[in-house]
């Protein structure tokens, strides 16, 4: 557990050290995020004020003749009141304003890029400039998210924990002290174990259903061969293989969910509970009147939890979102700031190369290695050299081979054995 958390941390350590996309907007416009954050904290601290003397007034109103003596609980549950919805509004209007301004700076980024990638003048670039224009509708969605659902709701919760201990310090610090114990291990130790625990999980899941999803289009691209090689039944078998470890898989992730908030309700359970015992040993022997305190204390910690019981989840999610950063720093920039899909990069094709596509020993065949040794490999050293503008006819009965051919050609297939390569260059690069 505890490598799994340090792992993390060194994950996120490294992509943030080296990005140059996401972390330089948190000074750009550091003024409008100060005050969505501080706009969340105080409503949190108004619904916890809320809570507080409304159940106040609850208790003590069983206990006066007169509403005229509860005048100023009943004006602060009116301010509290008034005043939660508002400053959950307002955050509500900072934080998008803050995360609308950095993902349309990040959109106009994208689009230098993208002309850029445009503006060469081979086909091997297209493919990169379509790359860069799913960028824009998916990773800068992730980066939002990122912001919205994970940073905003943790700093938010940890800042109310905060507001809530120095209150009851006021009043007792042996009693903040517990709560204290409390918070590191509801809104600290939980999230960190569930992005360690739950997180590995997701980012699994991913890399299964991104192999799934390759091996499915590979193949359908040689669907004939599978069937005419009698190899249905392993193209299902490897299929149901791989979307078995995912169902696994998320059946795990929502036992672990469903222990941890079951674990949280538990401690916020005992949390109320030492609140109350707390109460009644300080202000029950001070008259029925003083008790009215025990009410307002137990009460007015839930709305705290509440924030509290968001961290996990959004833990989890936050890792499923580092990807998308790292694609982001990869991407080309006008300026050249950024590397990974330069025109000067690897992907360039070898001026030097008098050949446009090359086969050397390329075996291949769908299944396992014994399998394909009992004689169903569709090559077996197969070899071919095209040169720079020659044309070439693959020809032969359906079932021979071409669309292998063609994907191995294309690098949405790799080779067991030999090398495939386009420009001098290797066909599987990206780019």
């Amino acid at each position: 557990m505890a490598g799994r958390r340090r792992e993390g941390r060194a994950r996120w350590s490294s992509t943030l050290r080296a990005d140059r996309w996401v972390v330089p907007y948190l000074g750009r416009y550091g003024k409008v995020m100060l005050a969505a954050l501080a706009l969340g904290v105080a409503g949190s601290a108004f619904a916890m004020g809320l809570m507080f003397t409304s159940g106040y007034l609850v208790s003590a109103s069983a206990l006066v003749a007169s509403i005229i003596v509860l005048h100023v609980p009943l004006a602060c549950v009116q301010l509290f009141g008034v005043g939660k919805p508002l400053l959950g509004y307002g955050e509500r209007l900072a934080s998008h304003d803050w995360v609308l301004r950095m993902t349309s700076s990040l959109r106009t980024r994208l689009f230098g890029a993208y002309r850029m990638l445009c503006r060469q003048g081979t086909g091997r670039f297209d493919a990169a400039a379509r790359e860069a224009m799913g960028f824009l509708g998916e990773d800068v969605a992730h980066i939002q998210n990122l912001y919205l659902r994970c940073v905003f709701p943790m700093v938010v919760a940890w800042g109310a924990s905060l507001v809530a201990l120095f209150a009851i310090g006021i009043v007792s610090v042996p009693f903040s002290l517990l709560m204290l114990v409390e918070i590191l291990v509801t809104a600290v130790a939980a999230p960190l174990w569930s992005a360690a625990v739950n997180g590995a999980r997701i980012e699994r899941q991913r890399a299964l259903r991104r192999e799934r999803l390759e091996l499915l289009a590979d193949d359908a691209s040689a669907a004939a061969d599978w069937l005419l090689s009698g190899r249905r039944d392993d193209f299902l078998a490897r299929q149901q293989a791989l979307s078995g470890q995912e169902r696994a898989l998320e059946r795990a992730r929502n036992r672990f969910d469903y222990g941890r908030d079951i674990a949280q309700a538990a401690l916020f359970a005992l949390a109320v509970a030492a609140a109350a015992l707390w109460g009644s040993a300080v202000f029950a022997p001070a008259g029925a009147f003083e008790a009215s305190w025990m009410c307002a204390f137990a009460i007015g910690l839930m709305p705290l939890f509440d924030a509290i019981a968001l961290l996990g989840p959004a833990a989890e999610e936050a890792g499923s979102h580092r990807d998308a950063i790292l694609r982001l720093n990869r991407l080309a920039e006008p300026d050249g700031r950024c590397g990974g899909l330069r025109a000067s990069g690897p992907s360039t094709p070898d001026p030097s190369c008098s050949l446009a596509v090359e086969f050397r020993d390329v075996t291949f065949g769908y299944g396992d290695a014994s399998k394909r040794a009992r004689g169903t490999a569709v090559m077996d050293g197969f070899s071919l050299a095209i040169p720079v503008g020659q044309k070439v006819a693959v020809l032969g009965r359906s079932g021979a081979g071409k669309s292998t051919l063609v994907a191995l050609a294309a690098g949405r297939l790799h080779p067991q054995a030999g090398e495939v390569r386009l420009f001098g260059r290797p066909a599987s690069r990206p780019g």
